[in-house]
Order: structure tokens, then C-alpha cells, then sequence
């Protein structure tokens, strides 16, 4: 978890490589969905562009199948959710049904200043639709109102650890990969 801009998604892909998971991307579902022009891609057309938060309803409905897949070929790796305590809870609830407990919860922690650099480097980058500048004061805005709760409900379940994520990339990861430690061997 982290902020936008934080490098979750880049993370994210190197701890599932060096674990042998699966990498889960919310963000990337979505975006997928809107692009296939789905029933669901419609009604996350408007959020996803403004950075607001989709249904939680919506974005259970496009992690059920990938992490029901990815529990059994090694394990996952989710980047993007939960964003609220009650999408934690759901989430939790649906990781329980599929035998899925997350070991660990890691909290990306990047500078406002480093954070703005290289959400406007992506944005001139990959022409990501909700890279604009509204959009990413409006996200990181909601980050800042939001994350508190969430961090704190994983720090109650004993599974948030923090890690600077200034730097290079592959300096942060090996950060990452630190602070995961000797994780039990994928299910």
C-alpha cells in the first residue's frame, strides 16, 4: 500500500518475481475493464478517470476471480486495495473464503515532493488518463484522509510494516524484501 505515486505497482511485480506469486494490480483490472468498454468497465468509467474511489462491490468483483487464481498457482501479490477500513474488512472476509490470509501488509512511505516528481513524469510518460494534475492532487488527498485508518486497522492484525520508499527502485525493494523477511513458503 502507499500513496500514488509511492511505486506500489513496481514493487508489487518484484516481490511476486521473487516470491513466485502472483502480481494483482486493482488499478490495472479496472483500467482493463474500461477499456473492453464491460458493463462493470461503464461503471468505473467516471471514477476511474477522476482518481474517486470505485464501488467496493466493483472492485471485489474484479479481484475475486485473479486472487481465487492466484491463491492456487503460488500465491499473490494485491497492489491497489484496500483503500477503507470497510474495504478491508470485505476484502478480509473474501481472502478468508478462499483460504488467502495476507502474511504481511507493506506501507510505502514517499515525500509529498517525491511523490508529485513522479506522478507527473509518469503521467508525460505513459499519457495515463488519470495522471492529470487534478486527478493526482485529488487522489493523494483522499491518501492522506484515508490511509491513517486503514494503516492502523493492519498494524491492529499484526501484519503492516512500513518502508522508506524514497530512492531507486531497486533500492526500495530490496527494502521491501527486507521488511517481508522469511515469509512460510506460498500455499
Amino acid at each position: 500500500m502507499g500513496p500514488p505515486g509511492s511505486g506500489k505497482g513496481t514493487q508489487a511485480v518484484l516481490v511476486a518475481k521473487a516470491h513466485g506469486a502472483v502480481h494483482v494490480s486493482v488499478g490495472a483490472l479496472l483500467r482493463a475493464e474500461v477499456q473492453a468498454r464491460s458493463e462493470l468497465g461503464a461503471r468505473v468509467a467516471d471514477a476511474v478517470a477522476s482518481g474517486d474511489l470505485v464501488s467496493f462491490a466493483d472492485v471485489l468483483a474484479v479481484l475475486t476471480e485473479p486472487l481465487a487464481h492466484a491463491t492456487s498457482h503460488g500465491g499473490w501479490v494485491l497492489d491497489g486495495a484496500p483503500r477503507t477500513v470497510e474495504q478491508a474488512e470485505a476484502l478480509g472476509v473474501m481472502l478468508q473464503r478462499l483460504d488467502a490470509v495476507p502474511d504481511v501488509a507493506i506501507a510505502i512511505e514517499v515525500p509529498t515532493d517525491e511523490l508529485l516528481f513522479r506522478l507527473t513524469k509518469r503521467a508525460e510518460l505513459e499519457h495515463r488518463l488519470d495522471d492529470t494534475a487534478e486527478v493526482i492532487d485529488h487522489r493523494l488527498a483522499e491518501w492522506r484522509e484515508q490511509s491513517p485508518a486503514v494503516l492502523d486497522w493492519f498494524e491492529r492484525q499484526g501484519t503492516l510494516r512500513s518502508v522508506d520508499g524514497a530512492g531507486a527502485s531497486g533500492d526500495v525493494a530490496a527494502r521491501v524484501l527486507e521488511a517481508i523477511g522469511s515469509l512460510p513458503p506460498p500455499r
